[in-house]
């Protein structure tokens, strides 16, 4: 039997589309490349009872659907331990951050008559040399990418389309989100294949043959909930590899290492109010205090771009214990003091890709997401890169998911 949506990728997005359809009665079935659903949403127990966020964890009040969904899985929220004195510094002066990104906030009102990468249009308004290593840091960790090869206009375009005054640092789950994406799936068991990677698109006279490596599905309406960069390795047909393929080469991937300390107490305190710290020694890391408010107390350490790819090629042992020495350089031997410890890596991944997201190069096309979230010949891309609210977060692949339905020509 032919259904209406092939939906390509169980992530946040492609799960959020399978929702949407399911509510509406109209037939889909969901293809995931691997052996679970979430992306690059996933959690880890230890056996002590301990988890582990490998990757988003962070959300505020204003992402409402994420919101909402985690009600509908009843998975309560709890707030981050943010003090309104904190401060965030860096690691070579020690002194707080927040004059020189109230600077750089002010790149988003330079004119430009033309693209150009975003450490050209941030070198025009950041002019002190130590200054701008904590801001190319900033960068290498926010965007996965050395500001270098970013597109300045599309990153000001995606800044903008983040909609809120709140810290998106705000609130976490009380509850592993690998439950939510679970719980999501338990939805619609019938719809989903794991274990399917999609090699092909072809267009045919009554719709769309998707071919994975076991099997050949057909749908009248195709969505591609996958990250850019994934779906430029999928073989399309012709009409759709001229309109949609330049967008998709327009991305590069990021590149991100997520390590998190647990500690009997919040030792970081001791002297200030300390919220994180910018590494300006090696770009492109940072530290943020992920602790939960009257909770445990935990520091996590973000290790993106190039300096990302060096520490992905050595072992793990090796890896935390350079990732832990670049902790005392700034406390001291206490950060050795930790109960418990836990890495993510998401550098290359063959079906997720590398970093938060992928993000549009200096050179791509700026208009990418506008051109793959909007339908061409009932093919429609979702992904987090792509939303209208919120891109690069949870609450934007939701948005996204829930968007190509709705743009899709579809009979309910």
């Amino acid at each position: 039997m032919q259904k209406q949506v092939i939906i390509i990728g169980a992530g946040l997005a492609g799960l959020s589309a399978a929702k949407k359809l399911k509510e509406q009665n109209i037939p889909f079935v969901l293809l995931e490349a691997t052996e679970r659903v979430g992306g690059k949403i996933d959690s880890v127990t230890h056996d002590n009872g301990h988890y582990f966020e490998l990757g988003p964890q962070f959300f505020n009040d204003d992402m409402h659907a994420f919101n909402q969904l985690l009600s509908d899985a009843h998975i309560t929220v709890v707030e981050t331990a943010l003090d309104s004195e904190s401060i965030e510094v860096d690691d070579y002066r020690k002194l707080d951050v927040s004059p020189i990104f109230q600077k750089l906030h002010t790149t988003g009102d330079v004119p430009l008559a033309e693209d150009v990468p975003l450490q050209t249009l941030y070198e025009k308004v950041i002019t002190n040399e130590q200054e701008r290593h904590i801001v190319e840091s900033y960068f290498c960790e926010i965007l996965n990418i050395q500001p270098s090869q970013v597109s300045a206009i599309a990153s000001i375009a995606s800044n903008k389309r983040y909609i809120s005054e709140q810290n998106d640092l705000l609130l976490q789950g009380a509850k592993p989100f690998k439950m939510l994406t679970q719980y999501l799936a338990s939805l619609f068991q019938e719809e989903l294949f794991t274990n399917h990677p999609v090699t092909a698109i072809r267009k045919m006279n009554d719709g769309y043959e998707v071919h994975t490596k076991k099997q050949v599905f057909h749908a009248n309406a195709v969505i591609i909930a996958v990250p850019p960069t994934i779906a430029s390795q999928i073989q399309f047909s012709d009409s759709l590899v001229t309109h949609f393929m330049p967008a998709l080469r327009s991305y590069l991937d990021g590149a991100i290492i997520k390590i998190t300390w647990l500690y009997p107490r919040k030792f970081w305190q001791d002297k200030q109010l300390l919220h994180g710290i910018i590494y300006t020694s090696v770009p492109g890391v940072s530290v943020v205090d992920s602790s939960k408010k009257q909770e445990d107390a935990r520091l996590t350490m973000f290790i993106g771009a190039q300096i990302a790819q060096e520490f992905d090629k050595v072992d793990a042992t090796i890896r935390l214990q350079k990732a832990t020495a670049l902790l005392k350089q700034y406390f001291g031997e206490i950060a050795n003091n930790y109960m418990d410890v836990q890495e993510s890596v998401w550098v290359n991944h063959p079906y997720c890709g590398g970093g938060y997201s992928a993000k549009v190069k200096f050179c791509g096309l700026i208009d990418a997401p506008e051109i793959l979230r909007t339908p061409h010949e009932n093919v429609v891309f979702a992904s987090s890169e792509v939303a209208l609210k919120f891109p690069n977060f949870m609450e934007g692949a939701i948005q996204a998911g829930y968007t190509a339905v709705d743009e899709l020509k579809l009979k309910k």
